[in-house]
């Protein structure tokens, strides 16, 4: 047996309905992912009660599933208030207010154990004139809201619409912001690190290398002889280079590594928690693999370098592994040359099987 109402619109009992809930998690289709403090709606639904002198308020949205009205009034309660709080969208665009005096009364005896009787519901209609759910209150009690009640229904209805949009703005601004550090951190040409990430991050792993006594090594790589291969080729084909390189040096890195581009034809690699041996190795596996590319004779030059007692900043770690690079430039290139520790001798590097080419 329908409902009747102050207005002409029915609600559709018969069918399967969107569940309601005390909580908004989520709009239909993904337009609002997550939600604003339970807080803000919670203030409007003790609002709507104060204000309508009733017992039990909603906010229903199309689609929407949560827990809150299970647990709050029980699950036969709640099953009952979910088929009650969702009416027709014909009968919700014009912004009125329905209501249903008594429920007990037009609702037959198998269903009249919810214990329900005063039913009102606001639409809540976005900027589009859509209807994406109802406020709604609910009473033991049969009765009737007033004018004012009625109107002051359909301001706080608008309050939720206007938390859904709040609430929508936020999630896309986050994800620009994020969208926007990415961008920051990344190099154009390569889709590496750039030095802007890079030495932020080297002061993150350098300090917590010196505080935890943790193993961190650092490498320098140049492409060799760079600038007679853009004289040749193009700074086109310098450039298709220099990705190419990025993409074998991200093949060949282990997930805890930070590769970027440290400017022009250099590329930086972070090694945190590798020592010595370790990083000599990377750094060799590295040099093979750009070799092994066989575009146009392309090799690189590694320096390497290691946290010692010695160094006090970031700085002194990238200077050493610069001097190394120097070096392995110096002696040939297409090597990998180990920086000069305390106590080696100017010679010293990793001719000890890390020499290439």
């Amino acid at each position: 047996m329908p409902l009747s109402s102050t207005q002409s619109a029915q609600p559709n009992v018969g069918q399967s309905l969107p569940d309601a809930g005390l909580h908004v998690a989520a709009m239909s289709g993904g337009a609002v992912n997550d939600p604003l403090p339970d807080t803000s709606y919670d203030d409007i639904i003790r609002l709507a009660n104060l204000l309508c002198g009733t017992a039990v308020a909603v906010i229903s949205l199309t689609g929407q599933k949560t827990p809150d009205l299970v647990l709050q009034l029980g699950e036969s309660l709640a099953e009952r208030v979910r088929d009650l709080s969702v009416w027709s969208t014909a009968g919700l665009v014009a912004g009125q207010v329905l209501m249903v005096p008594d429920l007990l009364a037009e609702t037959p005896p198998s269903e009249a154990g919810h214990g329900l009787r005063l039913y009102a519901a606001a639409p809540l209609i976005d900027s589009l004139g859509t209807v994406i759910g109802t406020l709604c209150v609910f009473d033991p009690q049969p009765g009737q809201l007033s004018a004012t009640q009625q109107e002051g229904l359909r301001l706080l209805a608008r309050q939720v619409v206007a938390l859904l949009a709040a609430q929508q703005k936020i999630a896309h601004l986050s994800e620009s912001l994020e969208h926007l550090e990415i961008l920051s951190a990344t190099d154009a040409l390569t889709g590496l690190h750039n030095r802007r990430a890079f030495e932020q991050r080297i002061r993150q792993e350098f300090e917590r290398a010196r505080r935890y006594g943790a193993a961190l090594s650092f490498l320098m790589l140049d492409v060799d002889f760079f600038k007679h291969f853009n004289d040749l080729h193009g700074h086109q084909a310098g450039d298709r280079m220099l990705r190419k390189v990025a993409r074998t040096l991200q093949a060949q890195a282990r997930g805890q590594d930070t590769l970027a581009r440290f400017g022009g034809e250099e590329f930086a690699v972070v090694l945190p928690n590798t020592d010595r041996f370790g990083a000599l190795v990377l750094a060799e596996r590295y040099r093979v693999a750009i070799e092994a590319l066989g575009a146009a004779d392309v090799t690189v030059s590694i320096g390497v370098a290691m946290l010692d007692a010695s160094m006090q900043h970031p700085d002194d770690l990238v200077s050493a592994a610069d001097l190394a690079l120097y070096r392995a430039k110096g002696s040939g290139r297409n090597k990998v040359i180990e920086a000069v520790r305390d106590g080696d001798s100017a010679g010293s590097g990793s001719d000890d099987g890390f020499a290439g080419g």
